[in-house]
């Protein structure tokens, strides 16, 4: 009866995020064709219950000690059998966002997990006092579709006249923006994108279980400046006061830029951080 769930939870995740076959995201995509290195099939149904888990956690639906679901009634709730559940419990539980306690059930830790590469990327790694996960959500502002700037030619290796997807999002702990977001990743990764509406809220992901293109790595430059105007208008804030500034490139697992960004966040009472095992 397992088996049978997980075929029709795969089924049912494979509609909802629309995944191409390997042919069809090369040829939608204009990417290699099946055998290159970088179409990677989905992630396994266990480590997509383990995303859904974690994304909840990190959302505030089950803040820090709150007591989870028993693994059976999760199963239920995802469409999953309890094994496949249980090996995505395992999973959080290694890594420190749940822990389970005798007579108590399942708690979630509200620290920061020991985090695997895959997931620092769709991740939000602003937190607060003593180390706690900053519950977030974004809003994307804007939107468009341009040629490369010749920075950006450079960094993707693109061709002069490529055009290339740019969204600004606002990230909000508490209603509050605290962070601001400009990222751009070339055009013909994501052709299905014309509007504000199609920006996914989690872009590994979305590159991934679409497009099967994996992002492996990220170089990551922290500074700090002083706020522009610019900043005040997103922010909500006026006056004088420091950002944050988080300059990122991310690579797939060939070693080809996919994706340029900037983060810029406030950190009064947060601080930026990112722990991976």
């Amino acid at each position: 009866m397992g088996h049978h769930r997980d075929k029709r939870r795969k089924l049912e995740l494979s509609r909802r995020m629309a995944i191409d076959t390997p042919v069809e995201a090369a040829s939608r995509s204009g990417a290699s064709p099946p055998g290159e290195p970088q179409r990677l099939k989905p992630a396994p149904l266990h480590e997509q219950i383990r995303r859904e888990i974690m994304e909840m956690i990190s959302g505030g639906t089950w803040p820090a000690g709150s007591t989870l679901p028993n693994e059976a009634a999760l199963a239920q709730m995802m469409g999953v059998a309890v094994g496949t559940v249980r090996r995505a419990m395992a999973s959080l539980a290694a890594d420190g966002l749940i822990a389970r306690r005798p007579r108590t059930g399942t708690i979630v830790t509200g620290r920061m997990p020991q985090l695997r590469l895959q997931d620092s990327f769709h991740y939000f790694r602003l937190h607060g006092p003593g180390d706690t996960l900053a519950r977030s959500s974004s809003k994307v502002f804007g939107y468009e579709r341009r040629e490369a700037t010749e920075r950006e030619l450079n960094v993707l290796n693109l061709q002069a006249g490529d055009e290339v997807h740019k969204f600004e999002r606002v990230r909000l702990v508490d209603a509050a923006p605290v962070m601001h977001d400009h990222i751009v990743f070339p055009a013909n990764l994501a052709p299905d994108i014309n509007s504000v509406n199609d920006i996914p809220p989690t872009l590994a992901i979305y590159f991934l279980e679409r497009y099967g293109i994996r992002i492996v790595a990220q170089r990551e430059k922290l500074s700090a400046e002083l706020a522009t105007d610019y900043d005040r208008t997103v922010l909500g804030r006026s006056g004088s006061f420091a950002v944050l500034v988080i300059d990122e490139v991310a690579y797939n697992q060939t070693g080809e830029a996919v994706l340029v960004a900037q983060h810029r966040a406030v950190t009064e009472h947060f601080k930026y951080l990112n722990e991976i095992s």
